[in-house]
C-alpha cells in the first residue's frame, strides 16, 4: 500500500518475500497475508475511487481490517462447473 494511503509502499518483490518467509513458519498465515494482500487489498489500489481508498486502505495497511473477497455461483451453475471439471480430469 502506498505511504500516501498508511502503507510502506513495499513493491511485489517485498510482498513476495514476506508471504514467503512467513509460510515457512506457517503455511495459513502465508495464505491469509497473501489473500489479504492480493484479493482484499489489490482491487481496491487497482480500481478504487480515491475516495475509496481514502476510506479503506489506511485500515487494512494498518492491520485493523483483514481485507476479503467473496465469489459466489448460482446452484444451477456450480453443477455445471463441477461437470465440465469431471469431463476434462476424464480427458487426460
Amino acid at each position: 500500500v502506498p505511504p500516501e494511503y498508511g502503507g510502506q509502499g513495499m513493491d511485489h518483490l517485498s510482498y513476495t518475500l514476506v508471504v514467503e518467509e512467513l509460510s515457512r513458519v506457517c503455511a495459513s498465515t502465508g495464505i491469509t497475508v497473501a489473500a489479504a494482500i492480493s484479493l482484499g487489498i489489490g482491487p481496491i489500489l487497482a480500481n478504487g475511487s480515491e475516495e475509496q481508498k481514502r476510506k479503506w486502505l489506511p485500515d487494512l495497511a494498518a492491520g485493523k481490517f483483514l481485507g476479503a473477497f467473496g465469489l459466489t455461483h448460482r446452484p444451477d451453475e456450480l453443477l455445471h462447473l463441477v461437470m465440465d471439471a469431471l469431463e476434462r480430469v476424464k480427458s487426460v
